[in-house]
């Protein structure tokens, strides 16, 4: 046997790192997956820390056995079938004659406890001083739609917001009942919101548009304090004295979240978002800046700095999008879950998170 199940994870496998697997001659790898395969062991959990224990013994057993791999979709000729049977049942570690990678420094991230960083975003300097920005957020949505992408429900009344203030005065009411109550005249209460922003930043907005805003806006002030009394109440028993137990984590939480609405957090076409109460139900348990009660402080938190926290989400999701989308096409009434050993791994964490058949994110939290 040329590799044993701990010798790939000690010299390869806890790095993740990206390897070049030949199989040899004879061997059923090599019958079902031809002469090699690209990408990286795949392992969960329990297996991670059962072989972190085994590796730490210098005199450790070498034996044979089931490996899972993760493959990249494109870098190998491969079908859906072939890919799902590497990460889920994986190769038999004697199946393999040779494994190649880059000869470069690496660290095993999962036995790290330390904050972790993210590579620093691209940025490219642009000038849209003289882009109308609703008018490219219509012709994003429109051509998103022409596409088949699915829009998000605050896309789609933010869309419809946009329209009615642009063509509430020539639309026949055929049309205009889709946005208005013909007989009363009052918008409906889902784009009220958005028709009137769309007017405040054109400075269209009457004396009395004005006092209608404000109302608008205290009713979402209102709801959004209802929800987070709903998280405060099952952060512990004493919930009310949690602006003097948790002073600073509840003023940084309320800081960060006032302005936030409702937004996608992957770009497919079924897109996965978050609307307030995802947003807390995250942040308050696990994550150390905004982590509040004592209910909560056993929960996992990430090991990430505030300000890479969704930009995390955003990845795993990302990473994930294709088996979301295909699951969603083929279940649309069905939750979609990845939890236990099913975990989504990426940059030594695991990661769990549940949503719903609409898309929207309901939990999302670090699962090692």
């Amino acid at each position: 046997m040329t590799y044993s199940q701990e010798e790939i994870y000690k010299f390869t496998g806890q790095y993740d790192k990206i390897v070049s697997v030949s199989f040899r001659y004879g061997s059923e790898s090599r019958e079902k997956y031809g002469n090699h395969i690209t990408g990286t062991f795949y392992y969960t959990p329990a297996e991670r820390e059962n072989l972190e224990q085994i590796i730490a013994n210098e005199e450790h057993p070498k034996t044979d056995g089931q490996i899972k791999f993760k493959v990249g979709r494109g870098i190998n000729k491969l079908t859906n079938e072939q890919i799902g049977d590497l990460r889920y049942e994986g190769i038999l570690a004697s199946d393999i004659i040779e494994i190649l990678s880059f000869a470069k420094h690496v660290e095993n991230e999962f036995s790290k406890s330390d904050i972790r960083n993210l590579p620093d975003p691209i940025t490219i300097k642009s000038n849209f001083s003289d882009i109308d920005e609703e008018e490219l957020t219509l012709w994003t949505n429109n051509q998103r739609l022409k596409n088949g992408y699915k829009l998000i429900s605050e896309e789609i009344n933010r869309h419809n917001g946009i329209i009615l203030r642009k063509y509430e005065d020539q639309m026949p009411n055929e049309h205009l009942k889709n946005f208005k109550d013909l007989q009363t005249g009052e918008i409906k209460e889902k784009l009220k919101y958005h028709y009137l922003n769309s007017k405040y930043f054109k400075d269209l907005l009457s004396d009395e548009e004005k006092t209608e805003f404000e109302e608008v806006i205290k009713k979402e002030v209102d709801a959004k304090i209802q929800i987070l009394r709903k998280e405060l109440e099952k952060s512990q028993e004493r919930w009310k004295e949690v602006g003097i137990d948790y002073k600073q984590a509840l003023a940084w939480l309320i800081h960060f979240s006032s302005n936030f609405r409702p937004e996608r957090l992957t770009h497919g076409k079924i897109p996965v978002w978050w609307d307030y109460e995802s947003l807390l139900h995250i942040y308050m348990r696990h994550v150390s800046e905004t982590q509040v009660g004592e209910r909560f402080e056993s929960k996992t938190v990430f090991q990430y700095k505030f300000k890479d926290i969704k930009r995390v989400i955003e990845t795993v999701l990302k990473n994930t999008e294709d088996e979301i989308i295909e699951h969603f096409t083929n279940n649309p009434e069905r939750d979609f879950k990845k939890v236990g050993t099913q975990s989504i791994y990426f940059n030594g964490d695991y990661y769990a998170f549940h949503i719903s058949p609409n898309g929207r994110l309901r939990t999302f939290y670090k699962n090692n």
